[in-house]
This record gives structure tokens, sequence and C-alpha cells, in this order.
């Protein structure tokens, strides 16, 4: 007869097998998201101190990974003998002591010549988005005409149809990297020393891509991964351009922007890459993972890639598998959002059917047509209003007559006041909302510019008592939403003056020679811009493709695009200069016919004072701004008539 502790035993050993069976049916979906859910709450028990608990929900993402891989038949990173838990010591459990060598993007000619069409990046990535529930029926992967992939209309279609849609669970976030097996509880630790404001969402993002494609097929993000670029994204961004390449850059806004932007990834890489992550967790952050030009490569990834999609209310900048492939097209109207769809079965590499990869209840995030799109159309979406400064710098190309080029100007001492007036008049401007740092544009002048250079330049109380009162504001200004007229709402990329109809500043509340002395130095402050500008003006043939006769990022596509931006720079600067010396000649021109219209003054009436070759009297051989004293002669009064 069975003994009651046997059979006590026994029926524990049945039960721990039938879970064990049980676990070993459950989809590698809900597997994967049982993981996911350990790793938030793991993160979570570390920064409470509680270390009890995240040795214990170690242990079952531990096991979880063993029951996986004896599934798969392979590995797996957490069922190594070393990783079991130390009972005990109050410290977290060391992650595997080596993790596999990263898998590096497939390069261009590899792309060119695939052995076979599921080979090629496209190729993965359509089976790696199929595997995982999108649906992408109403666009194909293709080779751009305007350089690189992108996304073709299957069949025609019209406004509002859906382009494509994906679950969820695709997107590369900030929190999937918190919430990972591996590396989620010494993120969160790091974040706690060093600070939110040093290791971001942006950066969390970085280093879990760099972290997945370690991984390789294991990764869920595998496809997604292979079909990315190499290092050619990363050498035609000027943050990454030599000495000799950066010189086309150099007396333009870019070319500083290039080299801060480099300095502070290099401080990135020394203090939180090498002096913390892979300092204190060497295992988890391995430096055959995590080199320079991985981090490079994952840095030129997000910001060429990233957009932007709203979740639970909150707006995250994210790597949005599939539409991320899209290409930039000013004015596009085809929008990205998140929906409630209804979820269809994927389908595995074999072709049979597989749970969907799809989480918070079946939502999807979706592109939606905003206009009709012919069949074999590229669906191109809108990056922002974007001029080449900007595309270069985070994407890597530029556009031919970009019509959203911006020039930054910073204002400084235009009306060469002494030092403590010119501190007042910064007040002034910061108690009013004006700031000495503006965007010049092609089509217009930013809307408080003019504003800003008045204050600046007012040389007497009763000039500054002018400008401040036209920019108090008033009821009428204040219900209306400013006193500038300018409408951001009214740009029209479509029309041949996209700002025409935004509107501008009102007249000026100076005298017209103080008007004329302040356009007048605006003038000069252009002037000194624009001679820094180089003139190199080198094309490629396609013009249209923004430099795509050139391998991208090799030495020509580099000058071609720096010429490109720098043609843009020197439009948007002449412009300017136009627009202001019409400001400057309107002004001179009212200056005159005030002097003309000026009423006879006595002997006791005070002179009246002009400036520079608009005086009169100086016959206009007097280019300077010294000021000429003048005193009108009473006229003499005719008794007969």
């Amino acid at each position: 007869a069975e003994s009651e502790g046997a059979r006590h035993a026994r029926r524990t050993r049945e039960a721990a097998a039938a879970a064990e069976q049980q676990a070993s049916k459950a989809s590698a979906q809900q597997a994967e998201a049982a993981l996911d859910l350990g790793g938030e709450a793991l993160v979570l028990a570390a920064a409470n101190g509680d270390m009890q608990m995240a040795r214990t929900l170690v242990s079952a993402r531990l096991c979880a990974g063993r029951r996986e891989s004896r599934r798969e038949g392979g590995s797996h990173l957490g069922a190594t003998a070393g990783n079991s838990p130390q009972q005990g010591d109050g410290t977290l459990p060391s992650p595997p002591t080596k993790l596999p060598a990263p898998q590096q993007p497939a390069s261009p000619k590899e792309s060119q010549q695939p052995s076979s069409p599921t080979e090629s990046p496209l190729g993965r990535l359509s089976d790696w988005l199929a595997c995982h529930g999108a649906v992408t029926n109403a666009a194909q992967p293709g080779t751009s005409p305007h350089g690189g992939f992108g996304w073709f209309a299957s069949h025609a279609l019209c406004a509002g149809d859906v382009v494509m849609q994906c679950p969820i669970a695709l997107l590369m976030r900030a929190a999937d990297a918190r919430a990972d097996a591996a590396i989620g509880a010494f993120l969160g630790l790091a974040r706690e020393s060093l600070g939110r404001s040093l290791l971001d969402d942006r950066a969390l993002v970085w280093i879990l891509l760099l972290h997945e494609r370690a991984r390789g097929v294991r990764s869920r993000w595998h496809g997604y991964i292979k079909s990315l670029p190499g290092d050619e994204l990363v050498r035609s961004l000027p943050l990454h351009w030599t000495q000799v390449q950066l010189a086309w850059l150099s007396g333009t806004p870019l070319h500083e922007q290039a080299r801060s932007s480099r300095d502070a990834l290099q401080g990135f890489y020394d203090h939180v890459v090498v002096g913390c992550l892979r300092t204190h967790w060497p295992a988890a952050f391995p430096a055959e993972v995590f080199s320079w030009e991985a981090l490079c490569w994952a840095h030129a990834i997000f910001w060429s890639r990233a957009l932007t999609v709203e979740l639970d209310g909150l707006r995250e900048e994210c790597l949005v598998p599939a539409i991320d492939l899209c290409n930039h097209r000013p004015g596009s109207a085809h929008e990205l959002s998140v929906r409630r769809m209804a979820t269809l079965p994927a389908v595995d590499g074999g072709g049979d059917r597989v749970a969907p990869a799809v989480s918070k209840r079946g939502l999807f995030y979706v592109l939606t047509a905003g206009r009709s799109i012919a069949e074999g159309d590229e669906v191109r979406i809108n990056y922002g209003a974007k001029g080449n400064g900007e595309l270069l710098r985070a994407h890597g190309f530029v556009l031919p007559h970009n019509d959203a080029d911006v020039h930054e100007i910073q204002l400084g001492n235009l009306g060469e006041q002494e030092h403590g007036v010119y501190q007042e008049r910064l007040e002034l401007l910061a108690s009013v909302g004006l700031q000495r740092r503006h965007f010049l544009f092609a089509g217009g002048l930013p809307p408080t510019l003019l504003s800003s250079v008045r204050v600046l330049c007012a040389s007497t109380h009763d000039e500054l008592q002018a400008v401040r009162t036209a920019l108090s504001p008033t009821p009428d200004s204040a219900a209306g939403g400013g006193s500038s007229g300018w409408d951001w709402s009214a740009v029209d990329w479509e029309a041949d003056d996209p700002f025409g109809k935004c509107g501008g500043e009102d007249a000026s509340p100076l005298p017209p020679a103080a008007e004329a002395r302040a356009m007048a130095a605006l003038l000069t402050r252009i002037g000194s811009l624009l001679a820094m500008v180089p003139t190199n003006r080198a094309r490629h043939e396609d013009g249209e493709g923004g430099g795509s006769a050139a391998e991208q990022g090799s030495d020509a596509y580099c000058k071609f695009a720096a010429g490109e931006y720098c043609r843009g720079q020197r439009v948007v600067l002449e412009y300017a200069r136009d627009a202001i010396a019409s400001c400057r000649d309107a002004a001179r021109s009212a200056a005159r016919k005030h002097e003309c219209s000026a009423p006879a003054a006595t002997d006791g009436t005070p002179p009246i004072r002009f400036r520079g070759r608009d005086n009169i009297a100086a016959g206009g051989a007097n280019d300077r701004d010294d000021e000429v004293v003048l005193r009108k002669r009473p006229r003499q009064r005719d008794d007969a008539s």
C-alpha cells in the first residue's frame, strides 16, 4: 500500500509535470509577453530595493528561457549554469558571461545581389512582418528612384484607405529596453545613478537596438534589424564626416551643429557606455557589442528613422518597423495613427497559421492614405517641415530647391549699445516674448525679427518707448493670439509662395530715420553671414534624386549634399538681404518726405537731425552714419500778399 507521504510526493511530481507540459504548449508570443511583464516588475523591484523579489523574478525568467530553449532545440541567453541567482548576497544575479557576436546589417552590395528573394533585406522584412501579424497587402517594398528602399502601392488607393497596419508589439520602444530580461534591470539602476537626462528614452532605444542585433535570430526584431542600412548611413551624416568634408560646410549653422553633436555623442559613449554600463556590467554590455562604431550606427538609425507615436495619451519617439521605410515628401497627407483593429492570424514561413503577435488588446499602428495613390506610385510620408540642414544632419540626404530651408541668425548687439544699455534691451526682449535667435527663410521674414531688431537698435528714450508701446498686448491682439499677424497654419507647401498667406508684422513704430538705421544694421549682419557661406555648387546629373548618382556615404555623395545645402543657405540669405534692403530703402524714402514736408522753423526751433546719405543737403555723397545737423531758414513774409 502506498503511504500518505509517497502519494503526496507522487501527486506533486504529477502536478509539476502537468504544469511543465502546459507551459511547453504556450505560444512564443504569450511567453514573450510574460517575460516582458516580468522584466517591468524586475526593474521596479530593483528600484525599490526588494532584492528577494528581484531574485525570484529572475529565477522564473530563467526557467521560462530554459523551457523555450528545449522546445527550440537551441541555446538561450538565460540557460547557462552561471546565471542561477545566488541566495543571500543581496545583489542582482549576473547576466550571461558573454553575448553572441553582433549580427551586422546587410551591406548595399550584398542586398543588390541576393541569392534568393527572401534573403534580400526587403524579402526578410516582408517575411518578418507577415509572421508577426502585419498586413501590408496594399503596398510592397522596392527600390526607390529617390535613393534607398521604399513602399509602392500594390493597387490604386483612395483617401482614407489603410496602406498598412502592424501590431503595436513590433514597435521598438524605450519601454522594451527597460523590460528586457538581460539588460532592463541594469539600465534602471544606471538611470537612477546617472539621471534620466543623461540616459533618456532615446538613448535606451539605441542600447536596445544594439542588444537585439547581438541576439541575432533569437531577437523578435531580427527580420527588421537585418533590413536596416549599414555604415553607409553613418558616413552620410555630417556628424561623422572627416575634417576635409566638414570644411565644405564652414561658415554655416550646420558646421557647428555637426561638431557639437559629435562631441555630445562622444561624451555619452565615454561617460555612459564605457564609464557606467561596460564598467559595472561587462557581461551584459560587452565591448564588442557596445563599441564606438556600433553606437554611431545605432544613433544614426534612430535619428534617421524614428517617428513619434501617441500611446496611452503620451507621445513618444520609437522605431516603427515597416512605416519607417517610407521616404520623405514635403506636404504628404498620409497619416500615422494608433487604432484598435481586427486581428488576423499570422503566417509562419511554412504557411501554417500561428498566434498573432498582438499586444495591448489588438492595437495596431496604421498608415492611412491622405489622398488617392495610383498603382505603382511610391508611398511617401512627411517627416515635417525640415530644411536641408535638418535633413542632412539627421537623415543623410537633401532635397533640391527645398522650400523649407532656413538659416539661423543670432542678432547680438546690433545697435552697438553700451553693455548696461544692451542688457536692458535683452531684458525688454524677454519681457515681451522676443528673442535674439531667429530662423530666416525664403519667401518672407520671421514674424518677430523686425520687432527684435527695433528693440536692439532704439537709441533714444522716445524710440524705445514707442517700440515698447507697440509691443504691449491689446485686447484685440490678445484675443487674436498675438499682434504679429503671422499664421503658421496657413503655410501651403504646394503653392509657389508657401508663406504668401501667413501674414506679417505691423508697420514700424519708429520714426523713419530710426527705422532706416535699424534696417541698415540688420542688413550689415546678414551681409556678413552671406559672405561666410561657401559657393560650392557641385551637382549631379539626377537633381531629383538628391545625389543618388553617387553611392550613399561616398565622398562625392557628401560633397554634393554639402553643395546643395550651401546653395539653399545662400538663397535664404539673399532673399532676406533683398527684403531688408527694401525695408531700409522705404524707410529712407519716408525720412526724405518727412524732411521735405516739415513746417518752416524759426531761429529758436530745435534742429532737424538726419543720418548718412539720406540727408538732402549732403547731396547723396555721404554714405556714413555721421549725423548732419540742419537748420531751416524762416521764409520771409511778403507783406503785399
